[in-house]
């Protein structure tokens, strides 16, 4: 087993494919302020804001939102 997880930039561009309208900016804020399910958003031990956004739970998340 492996824990996958994308990058800021690749999640927002699968996003983008599956039809939602978001920048990077808007989906940092909303793991940083837990809006979305699918990933967190911290300030790491180095001040800058680090990203954790799991592929399996946002394919998941675009699926329960697809129609």
């Amino acid at each position: 087993m492996k824990i996958v997880t994308l990058t800021l930039a690749e999640a927002v561009s699968r996003l983008h494919l599956a039809g939602l309208k978001i920048s990077k900016e808007t989906l940092g804020a909303g793991l940083k302020s837990g809006v979305y399910s699918f990933g967190i958003g911290f300030t790491g031990p180095r001040g800058g804001t680090v990203y954790q956004i799991f592929s399996r739970q946002l394919d998941e998340w675009i699926a329960e939102r697809s129609e």
